[in-house]
Formats: C-alpha cells, structure tokens, sequence
C-alpha cells in the first residue's frame, strides 16, 4: 500500500498492515518488578532495615518480627506497579544493585501508545519469557510475530548482553519461519551508533548478518517517526537478507555455469572466437573473454532468478512495506544511491588511466579552459594491431568532434525550454547540486593522435617524450601505437625547433606549434615543447594541456553519440519570412 501525502493513516498502523505483523513479543527486566521480586529484595534485607526506611506504610511497632515481616509482604501485594518500582529503587539502592532506569519505565508506558492498538503486545521479564517462551514461538509459526528485546538483564542477575544471545537463540529456533527481530536499548542513542552496535552484533554472531536492528529506546521520547523507521528496517530486514541469499546462489549458479561454458571451448573455438577476433579489432582478449562469460551469467542468473518463486514471494512481501514514509532518508544512504548510481554511468579517473585504458568515445578530458567528451563513432577510436587505425597516409590526419560540458544551474530549479544542442550528463556533478551538459552546438575538431597521448600516462596527461616507455599493462596494439606517435611527434619537433630560431615572440612559436600539431586556430587548449634549450638529437617531450578524467560508459555514451549524429543532421529549412525584427532590435 503506497502511502500519499493525503494520508492520515499512522505510519506504523500502515507498516504493520502492509508486512501482516500483528504480534510483539517485548522482553526487558524492567518488566520483572513484581511484588514477588520486590518482597524477594525486601526479605534479603530484613524487616527491621526495611523498616528503618520507612518506604512501606506499615506500622513497624511490634516487637515480633514475624508479625512485621507479614505486615510488609501484604504492603507491597497491594502496591501499583509504578509504586513498586519505587520501592524497589529504594531497596535496590540500600542493598548496592542500583535504581531502575526511569528510561525504561518510560518506554514501557510509549511503546503500546507506538505500535497501536492493532497490535497484540507481550510485555514480558526474563523470567516470564523462559516460562512461556516454548508457546510463544509455536506461536509465531502461525501468526508472524516480531522480537524486541533488551539489551541489558542486569536487574535480573543476569549480563550486560544477554539480549543479542536471545535474538540468536530465537532466530535460531524459528529457522525457515518469516520473523523479525530487534535490540531495543539504552546502550546506544538513535543515529550512527545504532549501526555501529548492529555491525558489532553480526560480527559476534554470523547467523544475525543482515537480519538484526538495533533501535535507541530514546527514539520514543525524541524521536517517534525514528522508531517507526527502525521498526520498517526491522520488518524489512529479514525479506531483505533471504533475497540477497536466493541472489548469491542465483549469481554463483550463473558464474559457474558461465566458466564451465568457457572451460569447455575446444582450443580451435577458443582462438577464433576469442583471440582472432580481437586481433581483427584492436580489442584485448581477455576482456573479450570477460564480456562473453558476463552474456552467459546476466543470462542463467536472469533466469535463476526469474523461475525462483519464493523470488518473486519475497518480492511480493517487500514491496507495500517499502513505500510507507517515515521521515528524512539518511544522509549515508543518499551518498551510497549517489554513489552507485555514478559508478553505473561512469567510470572515474583512476579507472581508465591507472589502467592505461585505449580512448574511446565517452572519454572525458579537462585543462583550464573547460571540460570535455568526445563523441566520435567506437570504430573509429579502435587502433588495430600494427599501431593505426586506418591506412598510414590518413591516420594522421584524423580528427575528432570533442564538445564542451557547460554547468547550467541548480538541481530542483525548474527549466522552461530544453534544446536539441543540450544533452545532459545525470549525476556528473559530485556533489549533485549541479547541472551539467554536454554542448553538442559548442564543439571543436581535434587531432586523435594528440588525444591518445593521455594513455600512455597514470595521470592521464596529454603528453607524449622520446623516452615514454610503454606500460607493462597496455595492450599489445597500443605498444605498436606508441612507436607510431612517437615517430610522428619527433617530426614535429624538428620541424618546429627549424622555423623557431626565425620567430622571436612566445605567442608566435605558440600559434606555430598549434598548426604543426594541426590544432585548430584559437583553441584554448594549450600546446608546450620542450625542454626550451634542447641539444640537437636530445630528449625531447610534446605536450598540450589537456588530461583524460574518466569516461561516460558505453550506454550513455550511445545516448549522447545518437543525440549529437541527430543534431548534427537536422534539417535546416531556408529561412523565415516572417522573421521581421533583427536579432539586435
């Protein structure tokens, strides 16, 4: 059931209706100060102290203990429930176990008025919850029902822990029934602490792994919309876990199934399928391996998935709890989405230069003049195995249409028009404050050769010496490559350094390298060489300002590429006639 904003149902009662959970079983130690506990307390300090404490409204002068002893017991049957919590404080305190924590009463009042009055509630102490704790997990064989316990049994002789060992034991013991537990507690206050003590609870106990959550107890007094959620995450918590299981063993299933497909290709099959076209392509075999094996796995894992009907009952469960609000999402699930969410659409910095990754259309680059991506057709970026991409007399002289990325305002702000130029880059901004495009109208012609500079360096610069080394890791038609730029930058650098010495101004020798390099006139991209006092025959090193700083991955970067194909070939209508003002009027 999606909850709208008209609704006035309580998030809880809709939680409760959407998961089917109807019944909680509380146990905390503050429910165990019973006239039968406080007379056990009162007994192991004696009538006449517990006279001279004047907490019970007994006449104590009698000289017959036996008699007193009979007056405080009946005082203290007839006591309220708050009355005997303060007794039993007073008692506690002189016998050295220390006051209840008022907290605790106060969560024992909240928590009915929390889950409603739908809801069946056990409000049990420790010693009532070993009594008929066989019942009640028959129970919850039938009717779905949700754990709290406390963390801390103390007032019951018991340990400072003892509530995450009773989570385990009863998950244990309601293994393959759908249930949910929690730690209600005082140990931690609501926020990061909550998670930090439910991290340390799955590590002490792997069988709670996904299946736990803490919850604060201060949320019912601070924070009621934060008990709500944590409940959620409770009820969810379990669906969760089983379907992140079904999804292993449906991925693994997929994987082996994918690796035993590849295993099982005869050498012949091997060579043709996965070398000789790779060869013919300029691609690096391994990956053509990895990009078959992750076809079959998508493929069995799809359908693993897709046949598995508790899947789909899970899925079926899952689905009206997820919708009810309750509050603000967390500041670190909205940077995880974020984060998740850029790594789907691009792949960063250190991706594609640490690994000295071959251009590709969708590759982004930057200097101090503006950002960039390029937006040239895959085959056309692809260098075979001798080092070109095309014939020996044209590769030089390629170019490529790179388009500058534009910030164009907030996030949330409305806009009125959107242009067919526009194509906008989801998520780029890290902080996703901003807006960015890609400018298909604002584009320039670049020389390929000066882009796959950027390769060859961890950093990603666009710089290329006469003594770069290929990297150990660069595949095998890229070395070949690099033999071929550096050949072709040595040509360069002489014939700049020859008509040099008859130009004497620094923006002069700048212009003259730009048109060496075939940059076009005006470009901000800079261009350097040098060293400035080189020895004839020497080291040299050619370099223009641009740096890869990662990609836009291949099915966005089809979107963008179909986007720009389509605007660059707009039909252009002669103009129109009716068009009366000048631009300027």
């Amino acid at each position: 059931m999606a909850q709208t904003s008209e609704s006035k149902q309580p998030a809880m009662q809709m939680l409760l209706e959407a998961s089917g959970f109807k019944r909680v079983v509380y146990v905390d130690d503050c429910n165990s100060i019973t006239a039968e506990r406080v007379n056990q307390l009162r007994q192991e300090l004696g009538p006449e102290r517990v006279a001279q404490l004047g907490v019970l409204s007994v006449d104590a002068n009698v000289e017959d203990l036996d008699v007193l002893e009979l007056r405080q017991s009946r005082a203290v049957e007839a006591l309220s429930h708050e009355e005997l919590i303060k007794v039993y404080d007073r008692l506690a305190a002189e016998s050295g176990m220390g006051a209840v924590d008022q907290r605790d009463m106060l969560v024992f009042k909240q928590l009915s008025s929390a889950f409603g009055d739908d809801v069946s509630i056990h409000k049990l102490s420790m010693g009532q919850w070993r009594r008929q704790q066989e019942q009640l997990l028959e129970a919850a064989k039938v009717a779905p029902t949700l754990f709290v316990f406390d963390e801390d049994f103390r007032h019951e002789g018991l340990g400072d822990r003892e509530g995450r060992r009773l989570l385990a034991d009863v998950h244990r013991a309601l293994a393959g029934v759908h249930h949910a537990i929690a730690l209600l507690t005082h140990t931690v206050e609501p926020g990061e602490k909550e998670e930090v003590l439910q991290t340390e609870i799955e590590a002490e106990t792997a069988t709670l792994r996904g299946r736990v959550v803490v919850i604060g107890k201060g949320h019912l007094s601070k924070d009621k919309q934060g008990f709500v959620r944590r409940v959620k995450y409770a009820l969810l918590a379990p669906l969760f876990a089983e379907l992140k299981e079904k999804i292993r063993i449906a991925v693994l299933g997929g994987q082996k199934e994918a690796l035993d497909a590849i295993a099982q290709m005869r050498v012949d099959s091997f060579e043709r399928i996965m070398f000789n076209s790779s060869l013919n392509e300029g691609a690096w075999s391994p990956e053509t391996v990895a990009r078959v094996i992750a076809v079959l796995q998508e493929k069995v894992t799809r359908r693993g998935l897709r046949a598995d009907a508790t899947v789909h009952r899970i899925v079926s469960s899952a689905n009206p709890i997820c919708p009810v609000r309750t509050g603000q999402i967390p500041a670190d699930v909205t940077d995880k989405a974020l984060s998740l969410q850029r790594a789907e659409i691009y792949e960063t910095e250190e991706d594609v230069n640490a690994l000295h990754l071959p251009l590709e259309f969708g590759d982004m680059f930057e200097d101090s003049s503006g950002k960039y991506i390029v937006v040239a057709q895959a085959c056309d970026l692809m260098v075979r195995s001798d080092g070109y991409r095309r014939d020996a007399d044209r590769d030089a002289r390629q170019m490529v249409p790179v388009v500058r990325l534009k910030e164009m305002g907030n996030k949330g702000e409305s806009r009125v028009k959107y242009h067919p130029y526009e194509f906008e880059l989801l998520h780029y901004d890290k902080s996703n404050q901003k807006r960015w495009y890609a400018m298909l109208n604002d584009l320039m012609y670049l020389p390929v050769w000066i882009l796959d500079f950027a390769v060859f360096q961890a950093n990603g610069s666009c710089a290329i010496a006469s003594d770069t080394k290929p990297p150990d890791i660069l595949v095998q038609p890229w070395k070949s490559r690099l033999t071929v730029l550096q050949e072709r930058a040595a040509r360069i650098v002489r014939l700049a350094e020859q008509v040099n010495k008859a130009v004497e101004a620094n923006e002069d020798k700048q212009t003259l390298l730009h048109g060496l390099l075939r940059l076009p006139l005006d470009t901000p991209v800079l261009s350097t060489l040098g060293p400035p006092e080189r020895a004839a025959d020497g080291p040299w090193k050619l370099e223009v300002s641009l740096k890869r700083s990662g990609r836009l991955r291949e099915r966005y970067a089809t979107a963008l590429l179909g986007q720009f194909a389509s605007f660059i070939s707009r039909l252009a209508h002669p103009h129109d006639l009716t068009r009366l003002e000048t631009r300027d009027s």
